[in-house]
């Protein structure tokens, strides 16, 4: 019955839609969006061969999903805080007509070679208050509506697999241009496209609207584009409809997955020197990924004896441990089992950035940190925990400063100040121009002697001051 329902769809759609009609003509443009375009192109090809859970299409109103909400108009932390723990391509573009992203999708091939889950798709604005060359009037609803019906013709032909979310257009009321009737109008004509099963549709304009004949003001920055309460209003009516067709799954970071069998020795290893401690006093417990593991290797172990060495200590930390498989250790091999340390020094995430060429959102790895914590609190219970930001990383075709940098801001609000504290670990280690200070380093990755006496001096201030509380 489903095929049936698709099929359908499908063919009325292709009959309908109006192949002589401008806003159904692929158009490419030649404006500054034509280089934008190109660069939307390769990014489609870099994702060949992958599923990726969201793939939006739009205008500018989709576009500014990209945007720092710093920059006016832009919703990027509003996107991030309702779909972060999902991948998603965002090949919208600030000025399409239906024609221009007929184009993209067609001939620009930003749909083809990888699969997507959802598709978010709002287009036709553009085509209510722009004139094209040689044209005296903008298109009418029913011109426009010819234009999406084009669009979500290639879309399900593109990505046959995908749920299509198609939204309706917003009311917009800028100077001179009142298109809040207009878009009332095209939403009518494109809620017959919808079959409720590859296609859904859904029409959020009444909760950017006063009333029938005004927009909430201080939903907009304009009058047409989105203010950051505009688009947290457009998170929480989106949020809900695209978690039904994904259903929601947990990230990778999340879970528990063995890293392999080298890592698989080493865990079968600590696994018995866990046996030894347990039931022992014992200060500090360190747990996550590469640089609390170097602090028990050449470079680290001076700097470590000097700085800790009055410490019971015990180091589980391992090197290129992502969050997934930190939660593998725990779980599978039990190494929190049995412990009583008074503090527990976690440091993770920086991994789920590069480790294995799989490179989570920044709030995936966020959550998997979360998830981790959680897993430390569960085990031992009565233990203080001091969460390090992670330390700065930049070497041969790996810069991942900025991103440790924004991982950083999520880490710090997994701290209440009370059982779990965070210390950043990022700005004694960066210059002021926020490159990396490589006199700190081997490799850009990894520290040296120095690197450690700096980094293992500021822990221990820190968890002196945990210890003596």
């Amino acid at each position: 019955m489903k095929k049936f329902i698709l099929f359908s769809a499908a063919v009325c759609i292709a009959a309908i839609a109006g192949a002589q009609a401008p806003a159904a003509k692929p158009t490419a443009r030649t404006d500054w969006a034509k280089a934008h375009s190109g660069w939307y192109t390769k990014l489609a090809a870099k994702e060949a061969g992958k599923t990726v859970d969201i793939v939006v299409l739009g205008d500018s109103i989709n576009m500014a999903w990209q945007n720092p909400v710093k920059q006016r108009g832009g919703g990027k932390e509003v996107w991030d805080e309702a779909f972060g723990l999902y991948s998603s391509c965002n090949f919208a573009m600030a000025g399409d007509r239906t024609e221009h992203l007929l184009w993209r999708i067609t001939a620009g091939k930003q749909l083809d070679g990888y699969k997507a889950r959802v598709v978010v798709l709002q287009i036709g604005i553009n085509n209510g208050h722009q004139l094209r060359p040689g044209m005296k009037k903008s298109d009418t609803p029913r011109e426009a509506a010819e234009g999406v019906k084009a669009v979500l013709k290639v879309v399900m032909q593109k990505q046959p697999d995908a749920r299509i979310i198609l939204l309706g257009v917003f009311p917009a009321h800028f100077p001179s241009v009142n298109r809040i009737r207009w878009a009332a109008e095209i939403n009518k004509l494109l809620q017959v496209f919808a079959d409720g099963e590859q296609v859904i549709f859904k029409d959020f304009g009444k909760s950017f609207l006063k009333d029938p004949a005004h927009l909430k003001t201080e939903l907009f920055i304009d009058g047409i584009h989105l203010s950051k309460a505009g688009f947290e209003v457009y998170a929480k009516q989106l949020t809900p409809v695209v978690k039904k067709y994904l259903l929601a799954p947990a990230p990778r970071s999340s879970k528990s997955v063995s890293a392999g069998k080298s890592t698989d020795a080493w865990c079968k290893f600590v696994a018995t020197l866990v046996k030894k401690q347990q039931g022992k006093d014992l200060d500090i417990l360190f747990a996550g990924d590469l640089h609390l593991w170097g602090m028990a290797e050449q470079q680290g172990k001076e700097a470590f004896k000097k700085y800790f060495g009055d410490r019971k200590t015990f180091n589980i930390a391992y090197i290129n441990q992502r969050t997934e498989n930190l939660l593998y250790q725990f779980r599978t091999y039990k190494h929190l089992e049995g412990l009583t340390p008074k503090l527990v020094v976690l440091q993770a995430g920086i991994s789920n950035l590069y480790v294995r060429n799989m490179i989570d959102s920044i709030p995936a790895a966020a959550y998997g940190v979360r998830k981790v914590l959680e897993e430390i609190r569960k085990a031992i219970p009565n233990a203080k925990i001091l969460l390090l930001g992670v330390t700065p990383v930049h070497y041969p075709g790996r810069n991942i400063i900025a991103e440790g940098l924004a991982l950083d801001q999520q880490l710090m609000k997994l701290a209440d100040g009370k059982t779990v504290f965070y210390k950043s670990m990022s700005g004694s280690f960066l210059k002021k121009d926020k490159t990396l200070d490589r006199s700190y380093y081997v490799n850009g990755l990894m520290l040296n002697k120095k690197g450690y006496e700096h980094y293992i001096q500021e822990i221990q201030q820190e968890c002196n001051k945990l210890l003596n509380k």
